[in-house]
Order: structure tokens, then sequence, then C-alpha cells
């Protein structure tokens, strides 16, 4: 990247930055909403693209079944079941 594209990124990044510190705790919310539904939106279509022969309620299993793997994914080793001490010993 040349000193000019450089220094046009970081100002547009600069005004990004002002712009965020203006807005308003639901305003910010409101935009995580709307980035929230964006992503979902994405998914789907995605998910369409992929398994065509998919309808609505498969596409939304679909999603789920995915949204729950990167849970799962994010989660692992952060939960460790506590030992039931009133369960049978073996």
């Amino acid at each position: 990247m040349d000193l000019a594209t450089s220094d046009l990124a970081d100002a547009i990044f600069r005004e990004k930055v002002l712009r965020a510190r203006q807005q308003t705790p639901s305003e910010k919310w409101a935009l995580c909403f709307e980035l929230h539904e964006l992503a979902i939106a994405t998914m789907r279509s995605g998910i369409a693209a992929q398994h065509p022969e998919l309808d609505a309620a498969g596409i939304a299993a679909e999603l789920d079944r995915r949204l729950r793997l990167r849970r799962q994914i994010e989660e692992y080793g952060i939960y460790v079941p506590i030992p039931d001490e009133t369960a049978p010993t073996p």
C-alpha cells in the first residue's frame, strides 16, 4: 500500500472512530442489532446457496445447528462440570 492510500485509510478510520464516539448508547445498540440481523440474513443466504433443496424451515434448522456448533466451539474448555456429590458412585 502506498503512502497516499495509507494516509487515506488512516483518515477514514479516524473519522469512523470520531463518529462512533458521538453516538449515544442506544444508537450503538441499534447498530449492533442491525449488524446481527445482517449477519443472520447472510448466513441464511449462504445456507440456501449450499443447500438449494432446503425450505425455510430447513434453512432455519441448519442455521440453528451451525449457531449451536459455534457456541460449543467457543465454550470448549471454559465450562467444566462440577461433580455431583449426590450421584451414586459406580
